[in-house]
């Protein structure tokens, strides 16, 4: 069932099926036209309302002209309509459409030949017919001047003869239909547009990383842009036999029928700084908040300035972050944009001691990405690092992701940790201002890698295993093999259960132990 028309599409004359045919959130915005101020102008003046012209002058609203008197008329006029009765006329008049002004002039008007003529004989007469004036009152045909009529209506005589010098049939006299917007256009098959859907619905596409509760934009990998789909259209409508859309048709399609960015999903302005940017007019609340949240963030760049400059030889600082989803395989093979992509995960993370990056890989066939599955990672981290050095302190610094990280999976996790290896005594979780990282050796080991990584064709997690190796030989890096994996799915578990995710771990293993104790172990 198509929806209603709304005044201003009515007036316009839009009917339901030149409405967009596009629901919900597309690429780009959809053109509104009932907004634009020529469309607003035209209703406008279509209504009698005032309005601004093309020149920016201001037209005054339309209202009923006053004549001196129309007692000495032949037909009466006054005395036939009252005043009310005028003025319902002239509101009804100026609610009607184009469409519904020319039945309304067929209906009120009429141009017949001249009964007489006035002119001395021999003379060309310019006049060769003579217009008649009506008005219907309760079902009543009364006939008015033309000074009567054009005042009530507050038209101009051309409106009258315009209609029925190129508006009306010289048979019937009945209106014509409007010319307006009958020019032949190409349209475009609807099964050569399904067949453009079909093939965009071939590429996988992978939900936002970090906002995908405040967006609906799904995301192709980086490598791909319209003109690339575009031949690899041309090339699947030859294997089909079907005739391709032009290029400019299947952009359209995809910007307004589809949500898809090619660039990877990150977030790297803050939200609270941007949102107070563009606010006008800041309430004491908001600013307060906004003060808080700089403050915040300053605070935490000290501290992690303090933290590059300690030189304990048995504290080790760890930068830790998860890199953006690795797909494979990589390779500009046309067949493998259409196909499901294997999800790589890459936690790295980087050591002050050595001034090192340890990369710890997995893939969606061993584990997901929840806050479980990062403190098994982290975990796996800590004891490669250990492995190194004989420290007995962590300083682990995190982004405030919560899903990942700032949650009590790895709470429970880290006093785990602890309680198995007692050679180390301290661990303190240090997180950065959302939307400020302080992470910086991690965003930069990330970029090398993306760098490497965008010239090399991988076909299998080990192929992305080599190539990170390769990226630079400062960079150790550490893979979870089915054995590691194991052994760190035994720490998550801990003390109960294989099974038992960490946070209820936490809860069974240490309800006993104050909230104080708690942040004694794990800072």
């Amino acid at each position: 069932m198509e929806p209603a028309l709304n005044q201003n599409e009515e007036l316009l004359g839009i009917t339901p099926s030149r409405r967009s045919p596009h629901g919900g959130v597309s690429r780009k915005r959809k053109a509104d036209r009932n907004s634009w101020k020529q469309s607003v102008r035209k209703i406008q003046r279509q209504s009698g309302k005032a309005y601004k012209n093309t020149k920016g002058e201001q037209m005054p609203k339309r209202s009923i002209v006053a004549l001196k008197s129309c007692r000495n008329c032949k037909f009466k006029c006054s005395t036939n309509i009252s005043e009310i009765e005028r003025q319902i006329i002239f509101d009804n008049f100026w609610t009607l459409d184009d469409d519904g002004k020319k039945h309304f002039y067929s209906k009120t008007t009429e141009n017949l030949e001249k009964k007489r003529c006035r002119t001395a004989a021999g003379d060309n007469s310019r006049r060769k017919t003579s217009y008649y004036y009506s008005f219907f009152v309760s079902n009543t045909q009364y006939r008015v001047c033309k000074s009567y009529y054009l005042s009530t209506l507050n038209i101009s005589s051309h409106r009258v003869f315009y209609f029925h010098k190129f508006n009306t049939s010289l048979t019937t006299g009945t209106p014509l239909q409007s010319k307006s917007g009958k020019h032949v256009k190409k349209r475009l098959l609807e099964e050569s547009k399904q067949v453009v859907r079909d093939h965009i619905n071939l590429f996988p596409r992978i939900d936002a990383h970090y906002s995908r509760k405040k967006t609906h934009k799904e995301y192709m990998e980086g490598s791909l842009n319209i003109g690339r789909m575009y031949d690899l259209y041309k090339i699947y409508c030859d294997e089909n036999v079907s005739p391709p859309a032009k290029e400019h048709m299947y952009r359209y399609i995809f910007n307004h029928e589809f949500n898809i960015e090619f660039q990877k999903p990150k977030k790297d302005l803050c939200d609270t700084c941007y949102e107070y940017r563009n606010i006008v007019n800041a309430s004491n609340k908001q600013t307060d908040s906004y003060n808080k949240h700089i403050k915040s963030r300053n605070d935490t760049k000290t501290e992690r300035e303090n933290d590059r400059q300690n030189v304990d030889s048995k504290t080790a600082i760890v930068c830790i972050d998860l890199e953006n989803v690795l797909n494979l395989p990589r390779a500009n093979v046309g067949n493998f944009y259409y196909k499901r992509k294997l999800s790589n995960y890459n936690l790295t993370g980087h050591c002050s001691l050595n001034k090192k990056g340890y990369c710890i890989l997995w893939h969606e066939a061993m584990t997901g990405r929840g806050g479980n599955d990062l403190a098994s990672a982290v975990t796996c981290l800590l004891l490669k690092i250990m492995a190194d050095f004989d420290i007995n302190k962590f300083i682990l610094w995190f982004d405030s992701c919560v899903p990942q990280n700032r949650n009590s999976f790895m709470s429970a996790a880290l006093c785990e940790f602890i309680i198995r290896y007692p050679q180390i005594k301290v661990i303190e979780q240090k997180f950065c201002e959302p939307g400020h990282s302080s992470i910086q050796e991690c965003d930069n080991i990330h970029s090398q890698i993306e760098k490497s990584l965008s010239a090399a064709e991988i076909f299998s997690p080990l192929g992305l295993e080599r190539a990170i190796k390769n990226v630079n030989h400062n960079y150790s890096q550490a893979r979870i093999n089915k054995s590691v994996k194991k052994a760190a799915s035994t720490i998550v578990a801990k003390p109960l259960n294989t099974n038992i995710p960490m946070a209820a771990c936490f809860r069974a293993s240490y309800q006993s132990i104050s909230v104080a104790k708690v942040n004694d172990i794990i800072s």
